[in-house]
């Protein structure tokens, strides 16, 4: 499994982050982290959308800045069922 983490800001403009963690649970707490360090805070909790087709499971958390700019992250595995 690998774990991918986007992050989209409120203009639809986004990045990709690397992620060390090899579990969606260890990359939530990594971003998290991450985006805290940096001036945001977290707005809510995560939440998970779920695949029918077996290919990926994607989980996104809001998080703000001071200025009151939204940023939504989405984390997503890229395992793939045979």
């Amino acid at each position: 499994m690998a774990v991918v983490c986007d992050v989209v800001f409120d203009d639809e403009s986004s990045e990709q982050l690397d992620i060390d963690s090899l579990s969606m649970m260890g990359a939530q707490r990594e971003i998290t982290a991450y985006l805290i360090d940096r001036g945001y805070t977290p707005v809510g909790r995560w939440e998970a959308r779920a695949r029918t087709d077996g290919k990926a499971a994607e989980v996104s958390r809001k998080f703000k800045v001071a200025s009151d700019r939204r940023t939504k992250v989405a984390a997503r595995d890229t395992r793939v069922s045979a």
